[in-house]
């Protein structure tokens, strides 16, 4: 094997290696940012809910790490997609990126600082960018965007249970 030949497969394996680790974040770093955020909410300072439509305490528990979960696939599945180029990849990822801190951020202005008028308004506008970032994806690979279904559903629910503290 030529020398150039070994630096491209040197290169190659390096590119390899650099996505599965990439990969492997997108993975996991939804679900341990939303078991972070998890660990700081406390129940005695969660603000009622007024709303005859309010589920149970415990499915909380149940539905976000699955929200979660499938966040972390979606965007495994597009960062793994060979449909469109490393710019197209880098911007949509960036876009989701933006709407995983959006979430994160709602909670402080919900339990620690209520402000249920900001807190209302940053979830429908987490909604409305999940929804943009579900759309984008689709155009990539459908399933990916499928995973961000009952994401936006779930913001559109807890954006009307917020909005009924």
């Amino acid at each position: 094997m030529s020398k150039t030949g070994l630096s491209q497969v040197t290169k190659n394996n390096n590119n390899n290696n650099n996505n599965t680790v990439i990969s492997y974040i997108l993975l996991v770093a939804p679900i341990i940012l939303g078991m972070g955020s998890g660990y700081f909410v406390s129940r005695k300072k969660i603000p009622k809910v007024k709303s005859p439509f309010k589920p149970p305490s415990w499915l909380f528990g149940v539905v976000w790490p699955i929200l979660y979960l499938l966040l972390g696939y979606s965007s495994y599945i597009i960062w793994n997609s060979s449909v469109v180029d490393i710019k197209t990849k880098t911007l949509y990822l960036f876009l989701y990126a933006i709407q995983v801190i959006l979430v994160i951020s709602w909670w402080p202005y919900f339990i620690y600082f209520p402000n249920k008028l900001f807190a209302t308004i940053t979830l429908i506008l987490l909604a409305i960018f999940a929804g943009v970032v579900a759309l984008l994806f689709f155009t990539i690979v459908p399933r990916a965007a499928y995973c961000l279904i009952p994401y936006v559903i779930w913001l559109s629910f807890a954006s009307f249970l917020t909005s009924q503290t």
